[in-house]
């Protein structure tokens, strides 16, 4: 049995299911959640932020000294790799009684004088300088004038320094990893986009060619079952 339909109407609803079923199989097939998930480069971006970083105590993997002066140590950062970190006190270096009897003789002539006191903490703030790169100095001077009491002696001072170049340190690795969450979020939904713009397509050139068609439908019957066939013509 032959049955003629203008083929407008029916040409439409074949191409939405068409569509709705390439749909399903596409967002069946591809990830849906954007939400980020740290990959190798946001391990290596914090394996690297932890070997930028300082501690004020050596561990015992330190290669000198008595975990307080400055030396360097083996930090763990999961999955069996570990990373080379500075560690340790210059406040504690130059405490010392040898640095001090050498540091004046050879900055002081031999004097210690207020004049020669003065260039000991001009050298202390400029090792600091050098060793903490990151530090937000400001920050640090003005808690130091707020709270005086926490800054008294040397390795205070230098503590609030390390904290300051560590949690920029941090701040810089937070940074690499939103920077590659937003690429990713960016090529996700260009491929998104690509999918609609695909599906839309394919939609399109099904309805117009449909346009003015007629649609014919065959049916038949063996023993109990009935089945219809339908094409485009």
């Amino acid at each position: 049995m032959l049955i003629g339909h203008p083929g407008r109407n029916l040409g439409v609803a074949a191409s939405l299911l068409v569509g709705l079923a390439q749909l399903a199989g596409c967002l069946n097939s591809q990830p849906r959640n954007l939400q980020y998930q740290p990959d190798e480069g946001d391990l290596a971006s914090e394996r690297s932020a932890r070997s930028y970083q300082f501690s004020p105590r050596c561990n015992e993997s330190a290669e000198n000294g008595d975990g307080t002066m400055p030396s360097r140590q083996y930090v763990p950062v999961g999955s069996g790799l570990g990373v080379v970190q500075e560690c340790g006190l210059i406040a504690a270096e130059i405490a010392t009684p040898d640095f001090l009897d050498n540091f004046v003789k050879t900055a002081c002539d031999g004097t210690d004088s207020a004049q020669c006191g003065t260039t000991y903490v001009e050298m202390f703030y400029a090792r600091l300088k050098e060793r903490y790169a990151l530090t937000n100095w400001e920050q640090v001077f003005t808690h130091c004038k707020a709270y005086p009491a926490e800054c008294k002696e040397f390795r205070n001072f230098e503590t609030w320094s390390i904290d300051s170049h560590n949690a920029a340190v941090e701040n810089w690795a937070r940074q690499a990893a939103r920077a590659r969450a937003e690429a990713d979020y960016r090529a996700e939904a260009e491929r998104q986009r690509a999918m609609w713009a695909a599906l839309a397509a394919g939609a399109n050139a099904f309805v117009a060619a449909a346009q003015g068609s007629t649609v014919r439908c065959t049916a038949w019957t063996t023993a109990s079952l009935s089945t219809i066939d339908c094409k485009v013509h």
